[in-house]
């Protein structure tokens, strides 16, 4: 059965009706706006463009190379390496310039404490907690409760004790930190630790990371 359809054009915006409607409501026969077309047409025009310059489609074991010749992989590897050079820039620095030569370049202390941050964070932060208050995710595990490292100072009249605190981590001070045991327990690591038979450069390599921890530990201390 077919039903006729008269047009019928709308009197307030000059469209037809499609002969649909809903309560008195008469759907109007709008044309798509141009605005849509166009972005269409840009976006078709984009991606053959794309296709043409980028890496873009597999074709088997490879893929289209693209006229510009980029490749994401060598530019992640470059980062990479700029980063490593520049981190060892620094991280040379920090292994063998004097104490009072770090301290005197701030920009060099920025990194020195955000470096002991993230070493803290790997090495420490599971007992010692990620805010060095003695409650990381490991505490209540422990027959002995990890120090409040962030009362260092208070504990001493408002004085950080630096080498001391320095030679309790790297073994010089032989005393033994309850919850730590022996210097043999692999929670001290041997990042931290003074082999006797370690290089030149891997004893370099523990002073740097040694004082990074120290440093960003100071800057923990509560008034």
């Amino acid at each position: 059965m077919s039903v006729d359809h008269h047009e019928e054009r709308d009197s307030h915006t000059g469209y037809l009706t499609t002969g649909h409607e809903w309560n008195g409501l008469k759907e109007l026969n709008t044309p798509v706006p141009r605005a849509v077309y166009f972005f269409l047409i840009a976006s078709f025009l984009f991606s053959v463009v794309y296709w043409v310059l980028m890496p873009a489609w597999p074709l088997g074991v490879t893929y289209t190379k693209g006229l510009l010749g980029i490749d994401q992989r060598n530019q992640l590897a470059a980062s990479l390496q700029e980063a490593a050079l520049e981190r060892s820039a620094w991280a040379k620095k920090i292994e063998t310039e004097s104490f009072a030569a770090i301290q005197a370049d701030p920009r060099l202390m920025t990194i020195v404490r955000e470096t002991g941050g993230a070493l803290f964070g790997n090495n420490c932060a599971v007992c010692h907690g990620v805010d060095a208050k003695g409650n990381g995710p490991s505490a209540v595990a422990l027959n002995v409760k990890p120090t409040d490292l962030t009362q260092l100072s208070k504990r001493h009249g408002g004085v950080f004790l630096f080498w001391r605190v320095y030679e309790k981590i790297n073994g010089k001070d032989e005393a033994l930190i309850r919850g730590h045991g022996t210097r043999e327990m692999p929670v001290w690591g041997e990042r931290f630790r003074f082999e006797h038979d370690a290089t030149d450069e891997q004893q370099m390599g523990v002073r740097g990371r040694l004082l990074s921890l120290v440093y960003y530990l100071e800057s923990l201390q509560q008034k």
